[in-house]
């Protein structure tokens, strides 16, 4: 599994095939910053690890420097590719990452491996409908130091305008071919139908994978016996406050306060995740964000597993149950943005609502996302012995809206793109539906 982390997925699913002794290992290229995946005892992957860190540190180095670097995270990539070979019969790829980009699957093809690749939202999506696009095609001079493109703002230049629409375009063109790419070769996809419109192939849908998770147990039984208080308090942890709509929702929070309910509101971003779940057990529900197109996930399914509600806005909320079997939606209090001060007042004032909503996302999660279940199904996918109803036809998806923005930043992006370069720039020539809902909103 590789060859990247996200928030401890790969980690806890390698736990999970350990407790169904499924033989599996983790390699990462890049150490993550809250340390998931580093526990490498294959010297083929700590010698590939260490080429990498070298070659990053002398980016501004001598010629000569760069180059030995740069040949010798070559020859141990190399190497661990060829190691992979002789002892894996399956590969599971994280996101888009691959050695080589994509040039080894054909000869992991070759020798009879099964390739399956896993999206994660950004890595698949769209750009141009991702509040959490990179800036790779935007000017360095431009960017606004998140990492990301970020919206048209009211006050950017023309320039800053079409230097955006032109990276929304870039960026939408790049994560296409990455998947044509990838689907050439690939026996399985893993993505879900609000972020999977690119994909030509039917995919399994993410929801039924799940978010493979090992709860501390001894944390959640501190918190169990948490004495009721006339004062609900409220967690949202952010991991970039634009994108996830923080600012709508501390304007919601503000109105009920004024309003007169009973609300200590706590936000924290950039903290150890040990701290969020000790905060999590301290609260009574959480406030994932405002522009999602999944129900639940990392921060609402930590939630669940205290038996704690989570307010998930976006605008998928409303399709989301034509798309995916009940049986696979994770009891959230999904809603539409437009709608999430009306969602938060619910779970204020209503206690024993709230209270059967966490306990029906607990018994979700712990029934469905224990790492050990979420284990299974991938395995599954391993042999290749899984049911027709777990697919998606992406031909058959119906939302354009994205996340990380407000509709009208989406719009904004889709009429520049439009404009200046045509409706092939969105890269859906197979998909019609979609491509008209795209012309209905730049022509709004």
């Amino acid at each position: 599994m590789g060859l990247a982390e996200v928030s401890g997925f790969y980690t806890n699913l390698k736990k999970g095939f350990d407790h169904i002794g499924v033989e599996a290992e983790l390699v990462t290229l890049v150490p993550h910053r809250f340390g998931y995946g580093d526990s490498h005892t294959a010297i083929w992957i700590k010698m590939a690890q260490f080429a990498v860190k070298g070659r990053r540190a002398s980016a501004s180095a001598a010629l000569p420097l760069r180059f030995f670097w740069v040949l010798l995270a070559l020859v141990t990539r190399v190497m661990l590719l060829t190691w992979a070979i002789i002892r894996f019969d399956v590969f599971l790829f994280c996101c888009s990452t691959s050695f080589f980009r994509f040039r080894e699957l054909r000869l992991l093809k070759l020798f009879g491996k099964r390739i399956i690749y896993n999206f994660h939202g950004t890595d698949g999506r769209c750009a141009f409908m991702d509040g959490f696009a990179e800036d790779i095609f935007l000017p360095v001079h431009m960017r606004e130091g998140t990492g990301y493109i970020g919206p048209v703002r009211d006050g950017d230049s023309e320039e800053v305008r079409a230097a955006k629409f032109a990276a929304y375009a870039a960026l939408t063109a790049w994560r296409k071919e990455n998947i044509r790419r990838i689907e050439k070769y690939a026996d399985v996809l893993i993505n879900s139908p609000s972020h999977g419109q690119h994909h030509e192939r039917p995919f399994v849908q993410r929801l039924i994978i799940g978010m493979p998770y090992l709860p501390d147990r001894e944390l959640i039984a501190r918190y169990a016996a948490r004495e009721p208080s006339n004062v609900v308090t409220i967690l949202h942890s952010p991991s970039y406050p634009e994108g996830k709509g923080s600012p709508g929702i501390r304007a919601a929070i503000k109105a009920l306060i004024e309003k007169g309910l009973p609300i200590n509101y706590v936000e924290v971003t950039g903290r150890p995740n040990r701290e969020v779940l000790e905060l999590i057990g301290q609260c009574d529900f959480v406030i994932d964000q405002l522009y999602s197109d999944m129900g639940m996930v990392g921060f609402a399914t930590e939630a669940a597993f205290f038996g704690k509600p989570a307010i998930v806005g976006g605008y998928y909320s409303d399709l989301q149950a034509k798309e995916i079997a009940s049986k696979w939606l994770p009891p959230t209090e999904f809603c539409m943005p437009d709608d999430i001060e009306a969602s938060i007042e619910k779970l204020v004032v209503d206690t024993d609502y709230r209270r059967r909503l966490g306990e029906k996302a607990r018994e979700f999660v712990e029934n469905r996302w224990l790492a050990d279940r979420s284990a299974e199904r991938v395995a599954a996918l391993a042999r290749g012995d899984f049911p027709d109803e777990w697919l998606f036809d992406p031909h058959d998806a119906n939302y354009v809206l994205g996340m990380g923005m407000s509709k009208n930043d989406v719009c904004r992006v889709m009429k520049g793109m439009y404009e200046g370069f045509g409706i092939q720039a969105f890269h859906l020539d197979d998909k019609e539906k979609l491509r008209s809902h795209i012309l209905e909103y730049v022509r709004e």
